[in-house]
């Protein structure tokens, strides 16, 4: 085998190396971005289930509590504020991979009250763009 033989195998298995790291990097920085999202949208569910307690209970008693609705409505706006905030965190670390990559991206983080427009029909994971496979369970959209 010549020199320029080996050299350009060493220089294949360096940039398959490094595109491993870079990948293996974005998966678990996206991993843990999205443990967090997971949490906030679990407690969103638990505070959105406490105010439909809280003011239906305060109807029935005939007095409606402003201050402890506008209290829960900012808890739950905050944390959609955080889950969009973290979503941009999984684009930038997903456009950091593709630049690094040599690969173009289009995507595009949903809006605080926004429809996604397609879901996992496995994890109900939710885009606003078109994927081929869900990036949480991996199931083919």
């Amino acid at each position: 085998m010549s020199n320029e033989s080996i050299n350009k195998f060493q220089n294949a298995v360096t940039r398959a190396t490094a595109a491993i790291g870079v990948k293996a990097s974005v998966f678990v920085g996206s991993a843990k971005l999205k443990t967090q999202i997971g949490t906030l949208k679990n407690e969103i569910e638990k505070l959105s289930l406490d105010l439909g307690k809280n003011i239906f209970r305060l109807w029935n008693e005939g007095k409606v509590d402003r201050e402890l609705i506008d209290e829960k409505c900012t808890a739950i706006k905050k944390k959609y504020e955080n889950i969009n905030k973290l979503n941009t965190e999984i684009e930038k670390l997903e456009r950091e991979e593709a630049n690094i990559m040599g690969v173009k991206t289009k995507q595009k983080v949903p809006e605080l009250g926004k429809k996604p427009l397609f879901s996992c029909p496995n994890c109900n994971e939710t885009y606003d763009t078109p994927v081929k496979f869900c990036r949480k369970c991996g199931t083919k959209i």
